[in-house]
C-alpha cells in the first residue's frame, strides 16, 4: 500500500497539482530527466568504454559534456516555452476528462498516427529543407552534422532553427492534430527521451537484426550525409522505403573511414 501511495510522485496529474505547476511543465520535467538519465548511461558507457560488443563507432571528436551545453540551451529555451504554449492553447497537454479519455484500444491506433504525422514532418523538413543546397548551412542543419551519431545527447545538439523543426514541430504538431491528453503526450517525449539518444548513440543492442529500425540508418546518415533521411528508430520508416533513400538502398555495406579520438582510421562493417 505504500508503494501505491506514493505513485503519484510520477503521475503527471496528481504531480502538478501537488507542485501547483503547469501540467506541460510537469510532462517536460519528466521527460527532461528520462533523456538526460539516458544520455549520462551511455556518456558512462563511452568513457568507462562499456558494452563494445554493440558500439557501431566512435567517430564524434566532440564529448558528452561539450554537447551538453548546447542542449541544455535548446531544451530549456526551446522546447518546455514550446510546451507551455501549446498547453495553452489546447493543443496538446491537455488534462484527463470525459472528453479527452479514450479506450485502450485506440492507443495503437494513436501511436500509428503518431509515427506517420511525425515522419512526414521530420522526413520532409530534413530531406527537402535542411538537406538542400541552401538550407544545410542557411538553416543551421551543418551544426548538427559536426556530430557523428555516436554520442547520446547530440540528439538535441542543433541551431534553433533546425531545433524548431526536427525536434519541437516534428513532435508537437503530430500531438496537435491527434489532440489526446496529458498522459499519451507524455508517453509520446519520454519515448523520444529514449530512443532519439538511442539512435544518436553509436550502440546497436540488436546488432543489425532490426537493420530497418536500426541506429545503423542515422549513424549512418551522418557519416555519408545523403540517406537516410527518416527518424529510424521508433519510426516507421516509410518514407525512407517509398522513396528508396535508406542506406541498403544505395548499397552502403560499411560505415566510411573517419578519425576517431585516437586520430586512427577505421571502416565498421555493417551486419
Amino acid at each position: 500500500m505504500k508503494l501505491i501511495s506514493k505513485l503519484y510522485l510520477v503521475e503527471p496529474v496528481e504531480l502538478s497539482r501537488s507542485l501547483e505547476l503547469p501540467l506541460s511543465v510537469t510532462c517536460f520535467s519528466i521527460y527532461f530527466v528520462v533523456f538526460h538519465l539516458v544520455c549520462a548511461f551511455f556518456g558512462i558507457s563511452d568513457y568507462w568504454k562499456l558494452f563494445r560488443k554493440y558500439k557501431l563507432h566512435d567517430s564524434d571528436e566532440m564529448t558528452y559534456l561539450q554537447l551538453l551545453p548546447r542542449v541544455l540551451f535548446n531544451q530549456l529555451v526551446f522546447f518546455l516555452p514550446s510546451c507551455i504554449f501549446a498547453e495553452k492553447l489546447g493543443w496538446a497537454f491537455r488534462t484527463p476528462s470525459q472528453e479527452t479519455t479514450f479506450p485502450l484500444w485506440k492507443l495503437p491506433i494513436f501511436l500509428s498516427l503518431f509515427s506517420v504525422y511525425e515522419e512526414i514532418i521530420f522526413y520532409s523538413a530534413h530531406r527537402w529543407l535542411l538537406h538542400s543546397k541552401w538550407g544545410f548551412t542557411l538553416l543551421g542543419h551543418n551544426v548538427h552534422h559536426r556530430t557523428k551519431g555516436s554520442v547520446g545527447i547530440s540528439q538535441h545538439y542543433m541551431s534553433m532553427i533546425d531545433y524548431f523543426l526536427e525536434i519541437v514541430v516534428a513532435i508537437l504538431v503530430p500531438l496537435a492534430m491527434i489532440r489526446a491528453n496529458a498522459y499519451f503526450d507524455l508517453l509520446i517525449i519520454v519515448e523520444n527521451a529514449i530512443l532519439g539518444p538511442y539512435d544518436h548513440s553509436g550502440y546497436d543492442f540488436f546488432l543489425g537484426s532490426l537493420k530497418r529500425y536500426s541506429p545503423v540508418n542515422h549513424s549512418m546518415h551522418h557519416l555519408r550525409s545523403s540517406c537516410s533521411f527518416g527518424d529510424s528508430v521508433g519510426s516507421m520508416a516509410i518514407l525512407d522505403s517509398l522513396f528508396k533513400t535508406s542506406f541498403f538502398h544505395f548499397g552502403y555495406q560499411s560505415f566510411p573511414k573517419v578519425k576517431n579520438d585516437n586520430k586512427n582510421e577505421k571502416e565498421t562493417k555493417v551486419t
